[in-house]
């Protein structure tokens, strides 16, 4: 039996997987989806469980090989296996462009619609949301325009696989000689050091910020900036002009004036101009906080202008100085194993779930750890945490969905994740240590975890992280704050070597500098998404992508632009976020706000705890987003948290 084509809860058994299985797993995948659309074309007007869930089924069949193979594309340390993944990925994207398009289908559900069905109301907003997916896909266009559509749709589907492709594989390093390593850690010195005793430090993101924050050179601190923004330049400039032009032409010939008008409709924003006025209000608002950070660090440095690759080096000597405090300090506390226990008693005392290590479930690196999520002893999920780096490996952070899980008619269907970092790994006696703002990542990243263990729907499409992509990071930024907590920092935070717990003292120096550089942070977080958006709204804007980069972050930011760097063609959220950046501090606002639901009663309240659960994080995307927020608020959202949260 193919491994990918596993019964019912089995879990998957990544240390069988083979590039040669894959074809095959494809194949049984799309005849299934063949005959599902069979029964459903051959069905009566008034048959709800074929015309309307069978809608449902054919989606839960594809994402549950589409899932997996998107995961193993991005992870798997066997290039065959990742090549045949992509493929794969490739050609069931390709059968959802088809039935998005799919006029029989169209036609069969419309019919439906005007039948005479009694609906219960996650029913009605499925109905609804495939109508609208219908329209917008060209259900409304001749045959000739539908043919060019689909043949764009796929064709962005690769593109955008190989421009994450050309950043996860990219083999961009630089070299430190021995002259150049003064203030780089022991433990990374060690960890890239070569046989002539220099450095070759690969552009991995956990690299580029040691280099950034400690090397003492600045010719390194520019060697890696330059290199890191530079990283798929070659391959990936051509790709993004091709993606940008052809969402274009895509929107164009859908009716719509550009791709963000395209993108927006069906999310929380609707519209570019709600956006653009977001974003608006934000500038104005971290304005004075931006300024008057960048002027301390000019003050600091005694110098009129910060380069760019100067200004982490500099920011942290000044954290340094007003807090007393420095990362090594406190990594020495945040040994990763303390800190993931950390997690899973706060998920404990918030929700009443177990984590457990699960050895026995196959996976596809010696360093990928198993768990299995229980709720009253039952198992309710499992995740995978891939938290190393190594070549040819996703860079970033993510999670991974594996499978959709949640309540169905045949009883519980396990939800399964994958959860993807890029941590400092164990050196020698030393265990993996994170920094603070890694342990942050860890803690956002555990968010969305939960959101996807944690469903209950019914609904394949509505399950976990299926959400309105505005939404979608309301949860993960809700959980960075029990990163900052003083009772969560102290169940967890213990030195590595002392077993000492970690001070009220040194808890209070670390708070007092929260909102160190939050007014340049905020600045370059709006700077993304106004790159991200203008490339989707000013056709202009693509003849040049590095021009829009260099305006953009000269009009948003403090800080110059770098001739020859092209951050553009390894900003991976072009992709999967396209037009969406934005998402992350629209969703900020409100996981702030919910947060103060937490301090009001105390932040590891199990009856607030399982409220999130129940109104927020079971429901996924069954229910409109702002109805969630309101309910479980029990008023309207506001800014005053997320404010109060910038220092503002």
């Amino acid at each position: 039996m193919n491994p990918f084509a596993r019964c019912g809860n089995e879990p998957l058994p990544f240390a069988s997987l083979d590039s040669a299985l894959v074809p095959e797993a494809v194949e049984l995948v799309l005849e299934n989806v063949a005959k599902k659309r069979a029964l459903m074309l051959a069905s009566d007007e008034d048959d709800k469980r074929s015309r309307l869930h069978g809608f449902d089924e054919i989606h839960e069949t594809l994402t549950s090989l589409l899932s997996p193979l998107y995961l193993m594309a991005e992870t798997h340390p066997d290039s065959s296996l990742r090549e045949a993944c992509r493929n794969g990925v490739q050609r069931l994207m390709n059968c959802a462009h088809e039935l998005q398009m799919d006029v029989e289908m169209f036609n069969m559900f419309l019919a439906y619609t005007h039948a005479p069905v009694t609906m219960v109301p996650v029913e009605m907003r499925m109905a609804q949301i495939l109508l609208e997916s219908f329209q917008r896909n060209g259900l409304a266009l001749d045959q000739a325009s539908r043919d060019q559509l689909l043949l764009w749709s796929n064709r962005l589907s690769e593109l955008e696989l190989t421009f994450g492709q050309h950043i996860s594989e990219d083999k961009s390093s630089i070299r430190i000689d021995e002259n150049e390593m003064a203030g780089l850690p022991e433990d990374f010195r060690a960890r890239v050091r070569e046989e002539d005793g220099s450095l070759l430090v690969p552009c991995h993101f956990v690299n580029y910020t040691i280099c950034m924050k400690y090397a003492e050179s600045e010719s390194v601190r520019k060697r890696m900036y330059v290199a890191y923004l530079n990283r798929a330049r070659e391959s990936n400039l051509p790709v993004l002009k091709e993606i940008l032009d052809t969402r274009v032409e895509k929107a164009k010939l859908l009716g719509f004036e550009d791709f963000a008008s395209y993108q927006l409709a069906d999310k929380m924003a609707r519209k570019p101009a709600v956006v653009l006025e977001f974003m608006s209000e934000v500038r104005s608002a971290v304005a004075d906080k931006a300024d008057s950070d960048y002027q301390a660090l000019c003050a600091f440095s005694h110098k009129e202008k910060i380069e760019p690759w100067n200004r982490f080096y500099v920011a942290e000597r000044l954290r340094e100085q007003q807090t007393a405090i420095r990362d090594e300090e406190l990594k020495a506390y945040f040994g990763l194993d303390q800190v993931l226990r950390g997690l899973f008693q706060l998920v404990f005392d918030l929700f009443g779930v177990n984590f457990q290590a699960a050895e026995e479930l196959e996976v596809w690196h010696e360093d990928v750890m198993p768990f299995e999520l229980k709720h009253d002893d039952r198992v309710i999920g499992r995740c995978y945490l891939d938290l190393f780096p190594r070549d040819n490996k996703y860079s970033h952070a993510a999670c991974f969905d594996i499978r959709g899980g949640g309540e169905r008619a045949a009883g519980r269907q396990l939800s399964e994740s994958a959860l993807v970092c890029n941590f400092s790994p164990p050196s020698g006696e030393q265990p993996a240590l994170l920094t603070h703002s890694e342990v942050e990542t860890l803690f956002h990243e555990f968010g969305h975890l939960m959101h996807q263990l944690m469903t209950k729907s019914s609904i394949s499409m509505f399950a976990g992280t299926n959400v309105l992509q505005d939404f979608v990071e309301v949860p993960s930024q809700l959980f960075e704050h029990w990163a900052w907590d003083r009772t969560s920092l102290k169940s967890f935070a213990k030195h590595w070597q002392t077993q000492e717990t970690i001070s009220d003292e040194l808890i209070d120096r670390m708070v007092a500098g929260r909102h160190f550089g939050s007014g340049l942070h905020i600045q370059q977080q709006l700077f993304y998404g106004a790159l991200d958006m203008t490339y989707h709204t000013d056709a202009q804007s693509i003849g040049d992508p590095s021009s829009t980069t260099r305006r953009l972050q000269e009009a948003f930011t403090q800080f110059d632009y770098v001739e020859n760097t092209g951050f553009e063609t390894c900003f991976g959220h072009l992709t999967g976020y396209a037009a969406g950046y934005y998402g992350y501090l629209w969703a900020r606002v409100f996981a702030d706000d919910m947060f103060s639901m937490f301090e009001e009663v105390g932040v590891r309240s199990r009856d607030v705890g399982t409220k999130l659960w129940q109104l927020v994080l079971a429901k996924g995307g069954s229910v409109e987003p702002m109805d969630l927020i309101q309910k479980f608020l029990g008023r309207k959202p506001n800014q005053a948290a997320f404010r109060r949260h910038l220092g503002l």
